[in-house]
């Protein structure tokens, strides 16, 4: 009462902010709803009960009927209980009729009133293949009492040459409570001897007698809820009149082709599951490996050919990435088409303070691939400068033009005869389609053969296995030609001498070469090794990272932009104030430290802006649509042999 009063109180102070009002009854509304769940299953946990007694009554007629008596003494012990209710299946019979419900009251039996569902009423329905009967009774708790359910089965009998047999789930699976003790007779149409008979029981430990009247009983203590109690008897063929009902064929067919289906779909799922690995390693041996070369060096000191890092990278990897492509900005920086320079910037009272890097487009000419000149486009669109930072959500709609250039390049180089992601992607799909093929003859053959096996889904499961395989090997499937198996043999020799560079070579002697060689390591994917080696030895850096000079009429002075020098007229061209060397043109050295920008001085400036291209390159815009989790939810199985079974419960 005191939450009620007190949202009324807070709704009312509402009653000017619509959407404040309107968030309050949500969450009010799902506090109930809560609340609702919370105090059913409490509920549900507060009430318990005890069998006693279960005892079933078995008796076969003449006319091959059952007439079956299920007596049941329960202890209510906890919580109020209204009904109880039955479920027998129908699989494993014709039909049930004469169906009664009695109580057992002052030594009296009560019968209950059908199609009622009043206090000592009981109805019947059918749902799902199973019958279903609620029987209802005053409320009671903390008490004992006594409930008889009697119906007759039609066709629940079995019939063979061998002998006929009556086979039943006396205590059905389905019991949320346990049963203290259970007594199940059967009673057959003529009196046999123990030697005529076959007398079986599944589930709890059970002792079975034949006593003086002829009866078999079954006797159990201390069931297990939810523990079923089948019991079996063959007695001669030929006492009771009647013939196999359908169901019987069904099941002695899965008797019978069971246990070789079995095999079959388990063996043939193997042969698939064995085979298809080989079949896999052979289609890749075949037609994915490249052709072995002749002998090549281990280390190569010099790049093989002029072929730009970006090639090479997707020659070695057979992949266009992005570290390929900004192996591209890199090689078109060293080759004169743009410059880079970092940039920091400042915060409020040093909050918030970073970095940045700008690109200055300097000779567009240099660009002489289709991958090259679609770079700087991507990278400038159509400006002279541009922050890395402006390219961030923008760049990614040029890489699937970049990939398919740099693709096609290995193919107009003569190393691969088709795109290498074309490739890859025919025998991907290839493999989804085994997997979807894979899945739905799984399915197929359960929704046939399921009746007779529960492995027949092997072959279908072992064909999607495969399917997964071979999406796995078609990532290497693509194939280079013979000229381009020598050739990523010699970058990759290349690469091994870049990765062990200061035990190759005395890095003083090519510390020059840096520049070189970075274009090369970004493809690789060694730049921050490489950088850290060089940097040791305070190798000088690139002349693209840093200011840039460009000439004009008189000299090289800076732009506005912070990052271009030109020299004033009448200084005949060299460089004012700290940066001029000797008769004012500079030296590389005197560049390197007025600059301050050798090697180890900028290396991390360097480093960070390679390891930002990469997110920046490939990051994409947040998507705006929202979405809820859908799943699937089923259930199946397959059951014991007898007939009978269900779920007996109260409530």
């Amino acid at each position: 009462m005191f939450f009620l009063v007190q949202g009324l109180y807070v709704l009312g102070r509402c009653q000017e902010k619509p959407d404040m009002r309107r968030r309050l009854w949500i969450g009010w509304l799902l506090t109930l709803v809560l609340m609702t769940l919370w105090a059913s299953a409490v509920w549900a946990q507060d009430k318990s009960l005890l069998w006693q007694r279960y005892d079933v009554n078995l008796n076969v007629q003449v006319n091959s009927d059952l007439l079956m008596e299920e007596i049941q003494q329960i202890q209510f012990t906890s919580g109020t209980f209204r009904y109880g209710y039955a479920a027998i299946p129908l699989d494993r019979l014709e039909r049930i009729t004469d169906i009664s419900v009695a109580e057992v009251i002052n030594g009296q039996e009560r019968r209950y009133v059908p199609n009622s569902s009043g206090e000592y009423g009981f109805q019947t329905t059918y749902n799902d293949n199973n019958l279903e009967i609620n029987w209802y009774f005053p409320p009671t708790r903390d008490s004992t009492h006594t409930y008889i359910l009697r119906y007759r089965v039609i066709g629940g009998l079995r019939f063979y040459e061998g002998g006929d047999q009556l086979w039943w789930k006396a205590i059905p699976p389905d019991h949320n409570f346990p049963i203290r003790a259970s007594t199940i007779t059967v009673t057959l149409p003529a009196t046999f001897t123990a030697d005529q008979l076959e007398i079986a029981s599944y589930g709890p430990a059970a002792t079975s007698t034949l006593n003086e009247r002829g009866q078999i009983v079954f006797t159990s203590q201390n069931i297990p809820a939810d523990q079923e109690l089948e019991v079996r008897v063959q007695f001669p063929h030929g006492v009771v009149q009647g013939q196999p009902a359908a169901w019987q064929a069904s099941f002695d067919r899965r008797q019978t082709w069971g246990p070789v289906l079995s095999v079959a779909f388990g063996a043939l799922g193997i042969v698939i599951l064995i085979g298809g690995p080989l079949a896999l390693y052979l289609l890749w041996y075949s037609r994915g490996r490249d052709k072995p070369v002749g002998l090549v060096a281990e280390y190569v000191s010099e790049p093989p050919s002029d072929l730009p890092a970006p090639v090479v990278g997707v020659l070695v990897d057979e992949r266009a990435d992005v570290k390929d492509i900004i192996a591209g900005i890199v090689d078109l920086a060293r080759r004169g088409a743009l410059t880079m320079e970092e940039k920091t910037i400042e915060g409020f009272l040093g909050i918030g303070s970073g970095r940045d890097f700008v690109f200055h487009l300097v000779d567009q000419s240099k660009a002489t691939r289709p991958y090259e000149q679609t770079l700087l486009r991507a990278v400038f669109g159509g400006r002279q400068e541009r922050q890395l930072s402006d390219l961030r959500q923008k760049f990614y709609t040029s890489l699937p033009t970049l990939q398919k250039q740099l693709y096609d390049e290995v193919v107009r180089e003569g190393f691969f005869p088709s795109s290498p992601e074309a490739t890859r992607s025919r025998w991907q799909v290839l493999g989804i389609v085994g997997l979807f093929a894979g899945g739905g003859l799984a399915a197929l053959l359960l929704a046939l053969f399921g009746g007779f096996t529960m492995w027949a889904f092997c072959p279908g499961a072992a064909l999607a296995v495969t399917a997964l395989g071979l999406i796995v090997v078609g990532a290497g499937m693509p194939r280079r030609t013979d000229r381009g198996a020598e050739e990523a043999a010699k970058w990759l020799a290349f690469k091994r001498y870049l990765e062990r560079l200061e035990k190759q070579a005395d890095l003083q002697a090519v510390k020059d070469r840096f520049e070189e060689f970075l274009p090369y390591a970004v493809a690789f994917g060694i730049e921050r090794r490489l950088i850290n080696q060089f940097a040791a030895v305070d190798a000088p850096a690139p002349m693209w990272w840093g200011p840039v000079f460009v000439p004009t009429g008189g000299g090289m002075r800076p732009t506005a932009g912070g990052g271009v020098l030109r020299m004033p007229a009448g200084s005949g061209g060299g460089l004012p104030g700290p940066l001029a060397g000797e008769g004012g043109t500079p030296s590389l050295g005197d560049m390197s430290r007025g600059l301050g920008t050798s090697l180890s001085s900028m290396s991390a400036g360097l480093g960070a802006m390679l390891s930002s291209a990469s997110s920046v390159l490939t990051s994409t815009p947040p998507s705006s649509s929202r979405g809820g989790g859908r799943g699937w939810s089923g259930g199946g199985g397959f059951g014991g042999g007898g007939g009978g079974g269900g779920s007996r419960g109260f409530g």
